[in-house]
């Protein structure tokens, strides 16, 4: 809802801009309704719809097709959590327990303000991108994650989580 009250006081203030470069697109999808109404108000002359998140939109078969090369070839864990440092801590000594008695590799993923390695994990990737972040939950052999993204993949990969 958020996202929609700001995008609402972006498109007043630069509508006709905004119109103008929207236009050049086939379609659109959003993920919200209000963003989707937001963006009819503009009467572009394209679809506009709102549609599930792209982690839901495609089958388990349909992203692998998409996959890159696996980057760790050992066994390992995901762990990628968006949440605060304190509970952070407690995630990294969760994960810590359940990659010994796995005999599991930790990979930790994390977007922060400055690169830095996450405690307690063998391999650290920093700010990966969209593809890159997928195929670590695809190979993983185990999960810990706390973002929405993380889940639905680890769900629609039927991983251990």
């Amino acid at each position: 809802m958020l996202l929609a009250l700001v995008w609402n006081r972006y498109l007043t203030v630069k509508k006709n801009g905004n119109k103008k470069y929207l236009s050049k697109y086939n379609s659109i999808s959003v993920r919200e309704k209000q963003a989707e109404i937001l963006l009819k108000k503009l009467q572009l002359p394209i679809d506009v719809r709102t549609v599930l998140d792209p982690t839901l939109l495609l089958s388990k078969e349909i992203w692998n097709l998409y996959a890159l090369k696996r980057l760790v070839d050992e066994p390992y864990m995901i762990l990628y959590s968006v949440e605060t440092k304190d509970q952070n801590k407690l995630i990294t000594q969760m994960a810590k327990k359940i990659a010994k008695v796995k005999k599991l590799k930790i990979v930790g993923i994390y977007y922060g303000g400055r690169q830095q390695r996450i405690e307690g994990t063998d391999k650290n990737f920093f700010r990966v991108t969209p593809s890159v972040f997928f195929i670590f939950i695809l190979y993983a052999d185990y999960c810990i994650v706390s973002s929405f993204h993380g889940t639905a993949f680890s769900i629609n990969f039927q991983k251990t989580f």
